[in-house]
């Protein structure tokens, strides 16, 4: 028999009903037969489903910032997509619910960070390549959360890549001294679903390409600028990093010609971007329910 509670002074029908054991707190997936009324000693009293795409979700936001606690089941619908528009904003938090809430995430969608930009490349001074930038998390926890992610993904933003350093120097070649100043490449922006920024190649003297921007997959570092005959190259940009994934370092650049005119020189790379985590728990706990794997969990959950 189907088993009904009022709610806010409306009568409603139980769907999913937690059982206090002396083990703890236990979910029960199916209500009728399982379980009678008598028995309801937790019920979720506030239901919301996200069925369209959405960046950077606040749920104490959308339950109306309550001052009290809240027990609360959210629903991410199969094909949307939470997702971030700044590395410094996750894409889905749980915002700072009042103690005692009871939160359970239900993903049958995605849930995905931000990718890092990533790093310019160094000038044929020359200079250091930039770091890749940071990439943003999935998911914050304010509070202890249920996660059942059985169908669906969650994603930390992958790390930008380092900027190539830049070069200069000078070599014996073609029966005269040449001499050439070459700038780094540009690093990959990371994996993520809203797009990052490939670095801009260093575009002094013979300039380094510019590194690829990632979206749904990571960016490609640029090449850097090429001294021909000259002995003399711009390190290559890293290239960006996956979901949940760090950056790769920019190379750095080389110079080993004759020194027949100019003094060779050369500068370091940038370094990788971190990754996005999945989770940050922030000292919460998280209780899985399924989907815990790496095909659905990408970045540290910590």
């Amino acid at each position: 028999m189907p088993i009904w509670k009022h709610i806010l002074g409306s009568r409603k029908r139980v769907k999913v009903v937690w059982k206090k054991t002396a083990s703890g707190w236990n979910y029960v997936s199916r209500v009728a037969g399982l379980i009678s009324a008598a028995e309801v000693d937790f019920l979720r009293s506030e239901i919301l489903t996200i069925s369209s795409n959405t960046s950077n979700y606040n749920l104490f936001a959308a339950l109306g910032n309550p001052t009290g606690p809240v027990t609360v089941d959210v629903t991410i619908n199969s094909g949307v997509i939470v997702s971030s528009t700044s590395t410094s904003n996750p894409a889905f938090d749980t915002g700072a619910m009042p103690a005692g809430s009871r939160v359970i995430i239900i993903n049958n969608g995605q849930i995905i960070g931000k990718g890092g930009n990533g790093g310019n490349g160094g000038s044929s001074t020359p200079t250091a390549g930039a770091a890749g930038g940071s990439a943003g998390d999935a998911i914050n926890f304010q509070t202890d959360v249920i996660v059942d992610n059985t169908n669906g993904d969650i994603f930390g933003g992958g790390g930008g890549g380092g900027g190539g350093g830049g070069a200069k120097g000078s070599n014996f070649a073609l029966s005269v001294c040449l001499s050439s100043h070459c700038g780094g490449g540009g690093g990959g922006g990371g994996a993520g679903n809203s797009s990052s920024s490939g670095g801009v190649g260093g575009n002094t003297g013979v300039s380094g390409d510019n590194g690829g921007g990632g979206s749904t997959s990571a960016g490609t570092g640029g090449i850097g600028g090429d001294g021909t005959f000259v002995s003399v190259d711009g390190g290559p940009g890293g290239n960006g990093g996956g979901y949940g994934v760090a950056g790769v370092a920019g190379s750095s650049g080389t110079a080993t010609g004759t020194n027949c005119s100019e003094p060779n020189a050369t500068s370091s790379g940038g370094s990788n971007g971190a990754a996005g985590k999945a989770v940050d728990l922030n000292g919460n706990s998280i209780t899985w329910l399924g989907g815990n794997n790496s095909s659905q969990v990408k970045g540290a959950v910590s």
